[in-house]
């Protein structure tokens, strides 16, 4: 049949085998659209996963810079009250030196 469709036979083809041909053709035709589909389903899923690690990779992330930025605001409040402490206490000093000074002048 391959010899005669490449032309190196000259032995005519009949209708029957045409059909059979034709059929045949489309029933691989038919398997191919399927395994077309379920590679491309397949890909899909794959993709899908990647995409879904890829986004529990970012959220692991943003809950990490969430947590350091939790943290450093915690440290700047801390310190900023620390730095109120000391300018109460500069204040409180700066009275009683003014206080002083105002005692010496009487």
């Amino acid at each position: 049949l391959h010899g005669r469709l490449r032309g190196q036979d000259d032995a005519p083809i009949s209708m029957d085998e045409v059909s059979r041909l034709v059929a045949e053709l489309d029933v691989l035709r038919e398997e191919n659209k399927a395994l077309r589909a379920k590679h491309e389903s397949e890909c899909l899923a794959e993709a899908t996963a990647i995409a879904a690690e890829r986004c529990k990779a970012l959220e692991d992330e943003i809950c990490a810079v969430k947590g350091r930025a939790a943290d450093s605001e915690a440290d700047m409040r801390g310190a900023v009250k620390a730095r109120e402490g000391e300018v109460r206490e500069a204040l409180r000093a700066a009275d009683a030196l003014r206080g002083e000074r105002d005692a010496a002048r009487a």
